[in-house]
């Protein structure tokens, strides 16, 4: 998400003559935006993916640079929850968009072993569903996984509260009483 603040110099100088830092107010708007995206993010992955899931908790944000912040997940397999495998893939605007079938590592595959292991305790948690570890892999190959958006859904949520916060990081700089409209 980009903010392009138009008549950047006219603005700043307005807010210098009221003795409040312009882009201190910007900045604890973001930080507090970012830190309201995530935890929105990690909220709708309670309600799609589950609290069981490695997922669920590990959305933060990253406000340590000043005007850019980091929303996201160390989670290899975050991508997939996202956006989907197989035909049931979509493209960031949530559009349908088939590609190729995935084909989930077999245990003990090589450099992928790891992974076929999360893959398994994943099934077993499961219970009966799939009768084995090939079962599991023939059904993401085949139908692929549906989409489970978590990070769109926060973004498309929170893009608006922006101006808000900054609205009440300015009236709080210049001692002055907030009222949303």
């Amino acid at each position: 998400m980009k903010i392009k603040i138009e008549n950047g110099a006219q603005i700043r100088k307005f807010f210098d003559t009221l003795g409040v830092n312009f882009d201190k107010a910007v900045n604890i708007a973001m930080n507090d935006t970012s830190d309201k995206m995530a935890t929105d993010a990690n909220k709708e992955l309670s309600y799609g993916v589950g609290v069981n899931s490695d997922l669920f908790g590990s959305v933060v944000s990253d406000n340590n640079k000043p005007f850019k912040k980091y929303i996201g997940t160390k989670i290899e397999h975050a991508p997939y929850v996202e956006f989907g495998t197989g035909p049931q893939h979509t493209d960031k605007k949530g559009n349908p968009k088939p590609r190729e079938r995935y084909w989930p590592p077999a245990i003990g595959s090589g450099r992928y072993g790891k992974k076929a292991g999360e893959l398994e305790k994943w099934r077993k948690m499961k219970g009966k569903q799939f009768k084995s570890h090939d079962d599991l892999r023939h059904a993401i190959w085949r139908h692929g996984t549906r989409p489970r958006p978590f990070m769109r859904r926060s973004l498309q949520k929170n893009k608006k509260v922006f101006p808000e916060y900054l609205g009440r990081a300015l009236a709080k700089m210049a001692n002055a009483p907030f009222s949303k409209r």
